[in-house]
């Protein structure tokens, strides 16, 4: 395509030169550019072509025969037109490089626009999780600042009510109630508190909440149920249930100091299984540790709420009768006999029949002294033993 650009121009230009007609003075101004454009595509190039054909023909046409000096004067301005359309061309070309410019720098700014939505979204995300990380360490505070059932289901009730808001009261009110069964149930149960929730989760962000509360929460009651469970084991017998002598003792105090007070009478049950030995050795302790518990079931069956039932130690047990007399408390020990004695207790595959021997004694013939009144009911069941065994003795 360019060899025959190039061939139209030199034949143009030639005609021009050898034309005796005026006519010769536009072929510079018009054909010269057209041809300079056609036979190179980029402008400084044709530029330059064009330059140096306009000159050329001006030359040409003054040099010729005769001379056509009017013509080689205006064949150079033939230029014009190109170098307008040339400048047309850079200015093309540099809007068009601006545009490309432009487009880089507007997918940039949409990149940093992501950027920036991400990086936004992230530090929401840090807020919320600083958030939850606070309101968390909060809860693990109050939980640590108590040891108390009652106190720890407030807390657990006021975070369900601020963390699961979507919550339907009902179901918030069943979570809760579950908390406290579980807590009853003791430490290991709490763990349940996890499971009890997902057929209640309506949404994600309820299920992140809930996981995120809920591990607080078991640790919270978990300490709870845990301590409460020490406290029991520290004052009951882990066999019989019954307070323990020391805790047993402690109450006895308490109890001695208030008859003192309001000046009323307190009676003092020592009692013990009678041959129990035997019983450990003919059918081993597995059966002997069932009697026990049954025994000391009974015991609490046969005495008043007010009253307390404790191990004193081995097969013995005391029992303290507040507000109560040597007749009316010789009356009990006579219906605990009676109770033990008249229905055998079912252990494995055995019945065994026990019996039991009581002594009892009052504060006011041991003069208000705690010691004393012990020591009473200790010889009244010694008494009880040497007479036969399956008896009250009074001292």
């Amino acid at each position: 395509m360019k060899t025959y650009v190039a061939a139209v121009w030199l034949f143009l230009l030639a005609a021009a030169v050898a034309s005796q007609e005026r006519a010769s003075w536009w072929l510079g101004w018009m054909i010269l550019p057209i041809a300079a454009a056609g036979f190179l595509h980029g402008p400084a190039h044709s530029f330059l072509l064009a330059v140096f054909s306009s000159l050329a023909a001006a030359v040409l046409l003054v040099v010729r025969t005769p001379p056509d000096f009017a013509a080689g004067v205006w064949a150079p301005f033939g230029l014009l037109p190109f170098i307008l359309w040339n400048k047309r061309l850079l200015i093309s070309a540099e809007i068009e490089s601006w545009n490309v410019k432009k487009t880089a720098l507007e997918n940039q700014i949409r990149e940093i626009e992501r950027e920036t939505k991400g990086i936004q979204s992230i530090n929401k995300e840090l807020e919320d999780s600083i958030h939850r990380i606070t309101e968390l360490y909060g809860l693990s505070k109050q939980f640590l600042a108590t040891l108390e059932e009652d106190t720890a289901i407030r807390i657990t009730e006021e975070s369900i009510q601020k963390w699961l808001t979507d919550i339907p009261k009902e179901k918030q009110q069943l979570i809760v109630q579950k908390a406290r069964e579980l807590l009853e149930t003791g430490p290991a149960a709490v763990k349940d508190l996890v499971q009890f929730f997902p057929e209640e989760r309506p949404g994600t962000e309820a299920r992140e909440k809930w996981g995120i509360m809920v591990g607080q929460l078991a640790l919270g009651l978990q300490r709870v149920a845990l301590y409460k469970q020490i406290q029991r084991l520290a004052i009951h017998d882990s066999l019989t249930g019954l307070m323990v002598r020391r805790h047993f003792m402690e109450r006895l105090e308490e109890e001695v100091a208030r008859s003192k007070r309001l000046s009323k009478e307190l009676a003092f049950l020592m009692i013990d299984l009678d041959e129990f030995k035997k019983v450990n050795d003919t059918y081993g302790h597995l059966v002997g540790d069932v009697v026990l518990r049954e025994v000391a079931e009974r015991l609490q069956k046969s005495v008043r709420e007010v009253d307390l039932v404790g191990r004193y130690g081995g097969e013995e047990f005391g029992v303290v009768l507040p507000e109560t007399d040597m007749p009316m408390g010789a009356q009990v020990a006579e219906r605990i006999r009676q109770t033990v004695e008249q229905t055998p207790i079912p252990a494995y595959d055995e019945r065994i029949r026990m019996t039991v021997s009581v002594g009892v004694s009052v504060l006011g013939t041991a003069n208000g002294e705690i010691v004393k009144l012990i020591e009473m009911a200790d010889e009244a069941l010694y008494k009880a033993k040497n007479s036969g065994r399956n008896r009250v003795v009074c001292s």
